[in-house]
């Protein structure tokens, strides 16, 4: 009897873990923007590789990037983890018959809600983790809310990075290390495995966790319940189980992208200096983390008390060494800034640790108590400016802002991978990748003007002249140009729509339930994206079977000129230009006459033996195109050209 009476009791007393939730459900929910998830080429390298997963591809990607390492075929392979990629394929695979349903750019929606998904488990391991240190049921609402509503991890839901993953598995890692200390039999020893599942899950998302991930497994070590030798053996080998596969997937991938582990990065980048990184990390002007995630100052707080108590040494010491490990690598890291993302963005996978140490050691007091609502509600409020304020068209206006010219000796100080980013024609470079050493870009003052101004100035000329004035210090000058004269159909047209057009609440669906002249010109078209850049790729590799399956799905997705272009030259490629002609022939006039095309219609009046008019075409194309090289070659014989369209225009498709 009294067993059936407490069992209710236990869970009225828990009932606050599933009802803040709950609530982060809802507000990421309601908060989330789904027009530009993969508009940054971060999102876009793992979107082509979950692409190419999916479709039965490999994980190559074409050349277009900057980040990645090119391989023998003719493709190349993204130094990002293949953690996120994996996580995406769910998404990618339903994208399809998702808008057949719904409409072309609604699949936004399910890419938006895997990342939600995983924000919440980062959040619901927060919350169980701060119940393994001993946390109240209020402790465990503050993990939760700490993380998923009051951090900056809130903002990554909308965006396709691979943070919310590793925060998830991070914590998770932590929370099962945590329990299976507390716990004895088959449930320990599930824990146990589960943790290492996760820590390997971690690494796979991410090269740096392999340093942080043993840290988050301290718990199943120094917080045993028990004193038996031989049980806490047993956990370690269980976890040892569990992360071997997934970290041997972890080695298989990076031997199938780059000849073995360890061969991305290097250590050309970790040339920033360790205290300078460290300090702007930590308590910086423009991405400190106590500014973005107040809540960490009771987390600081939170560890010493956790170490103080002999039971949970283990998760103090996993917290403060995950955080030390990104903190360190990322200060090494000469983009310490993490260069786009809303907050310090290599810190991120922590912020639910942290926010888990707070709330396990959240005090009885009530004046405490009250602080820890207070720096819960300032976390709210800093974040909100990332959720109301979309972080990707910040960057936009950033990389519009004037550029960053560098002396010969300044130069010979920065690393390989950054001098890849100069601009060919005047040797400068953009602005963001400087953007973290200068107040006046500190993102929480630009995301607050940004939305101010779309809050009070009224629609037209006058929100017009008010964001030329970007970035608003009297050290730069305004922006050059205007603003609203991008090409439809493009994420820099998207981004001046959503700056000079009315403020719309953020909420998942919002793609869904658009018309269909409402995707087109606000919401970025991620899937299609994807499969694009699988088409070029395939065309790259000379694959020209794939590339015609490929592109005849991208055309009927997304009828354009440009999938138009790579579908008539698929066929081409294959040796089918009777019906790559009659393709193109069947094409609408605006289709027809697009550069894209002409420049195919060029190769193909060339292989049917038509010089005259081979020529004649890619002149025609090469008046309206922005592609280097393109008039000199229609001023040469058609038979000296390139043999491939992608060859011949030779441009990488636009992101930013």
């Amino acid at each position: 009897m009294s067993r059936n009476i407490a069992r209710p009791a236990r869970a009225a007393a828990r009932s606050p873990l599933r009802l803040s939730l709950a609530l982060a459900a809802l507000f990421l929910c309601v908060t989330a923007d789904e027009r530009f998830f993969g508009v940054i080429s971060d999102e876009q390298q793992m979107l082509s590789t979950a692409c190419a997963i999916a479709t039965g591809g490999g994980v190559g990607v074409s050349r277009d990037f900057l980040q990645r390492t090119d391989r023998p075929g003719g493709d190349a392979a993204s130094w990002y983890g293949l953690g996120q990629p994996l996580a995406e394929v769910p998404a990618m695979l339903l994208a399809e018959p998702w808008e057949r349903l719904f409409g072309a750019r609604s699949s936004q929606t399910l890419f938006v809600l895997t990342e939600i998904v995983l924000v919440l488990l980062a959040a619901a391991a927060a919350g169980l983790l701060a119940r393994a240190g001993g946390a109240s049921p209020a402790g465990e609402a503050v993990a939760v809310l700490g993380t998923a509503v009051a951090s900056p991890l809130a903002t990554y839901a909308a965006s396709g990075f691979s943070e919310p993953l590793q925060a998830a598995a991070l914590t998770g890692a932590a929370m099962a290390a945590a329990l299976a200390a507390r716990n004895d039999g088959r449930r320990s020893d599930r824990l146990a495995a589960l943790s290492g599942i996760l820590a390997g899950v971690a690494v796979l998302a991410k090269v740096t966790n392999l340093g942080a991930a043993p840290f988050a497994l301290l718990p199943l070590v120094l917080d045993r319940v028990d004193s038996g030798g031989r049980r806490l053996l047993r956990r370690v080998a269980l976890a040892a189980a569990g992360a071997l596969p997934v970290l041997g997937v972890w080695a298989a991938g990076e031997t199938a992208r780059f000849g073995g582990p360890f061969r991305t990065y290097g250590r050309d980048g970790f040339s920033h200096p360790l205290l300078d990184g460290v300090w702007r990390l930590l308590v910086g002007p423009n991405e400190g983390l106590f500014l973005y995630f107040p809540l960490s100052v009771a987390a600081v707080a939170g560890i010493g008390v956790l170490f103080r108590r002999p039971g949970t040494r283990g998760i103090s010491l996993g917290v403060a060494g995950v955080l030390g490990v990104l903190l360190v690598s990322s200060a090494r890291w000469w983009w310490w800034d993490g260069t786009v993302g809303f907050g310090p963005r290599f810190l991120v996978p922590a912020m639910p640790l942290l926010a888990a140490a707070a709330g396990a050691a959240l005090p009885a007091a009530r004046a405490p108590r009250a602080a820890v609502a207070a720096l819960l509600g300032a976390g709210v409020l800093v974040n909100a400016l990332g959720l109301l304020q979309n972080d990707s068209v910040t960057t936009l206006l950033i990389e519009r802002s004037s550029p960053v010219t560098l002396t010969p000796e300044e130069k010979a100080r920065l690393p390989k991978i950054v001098l890849k980013s100069a601009s060919p024609r005047t040797g400068s470079f953009p602005r963001s990748l400087f953007k973290g050493d200068d107040a006046a870009f500190g993102s929480i003052r630009l995301h607050a003007k940004l939305l101010s101004i779309r809050w009070n100035t009224a629609e037209g000329h006058e929100r017009e002249d008010a964001l030329h004035g970007f970035p608003w210090s009297p050290r730069h000058p305004p922006l050059d140009g205007r603003i609203g004269v991008s090409p439809p159909e493009t994420p820099s047209y998207a981004a001046e729509r959503y700056l000079l057009g009315p403020f719309r609440w953020p909420a998942l669906f919002r793609a869904v339930l658009a018309s269909r002249q409402g995707r087109t010109a606000e919401f970025n078209a991620a899937w299609q994206l994807a499969l694009n850049d699988q088409v070029t790729r395939a065309l790259d590799m000379e694959q020209a079977s794939r590339a015609q399956r490929l592109a005849s799905r991208l055309w009927s997705a997304l009828p354009t000129p440009g999938t138009a272009a790579l579908y008539a030259e698929s066929l081409r490629l294959g040796g089918k230009l009777e019906e790559a002609s009659r393709f193109v022939d069947a094409a609408p006039e605006g289709v027809r006459s697009a550069p894209a095309v002409l420049v195919v219609r060029a190769l193909l009046a060339r292989d049917e033996g038509f010089p005259a008019l081979a020529t004649g075409l890619l002149s025609a194309a090469a008046s309206r195109m922005r592609a280097p090289g393109i008039e000199a070659l229609a001023a040469r014989p058609p038979a000296e050209w390139p043999s491939t369209y992608r060859k011949l225009i030779a441009a990488p498709r636009p992101a930013y």
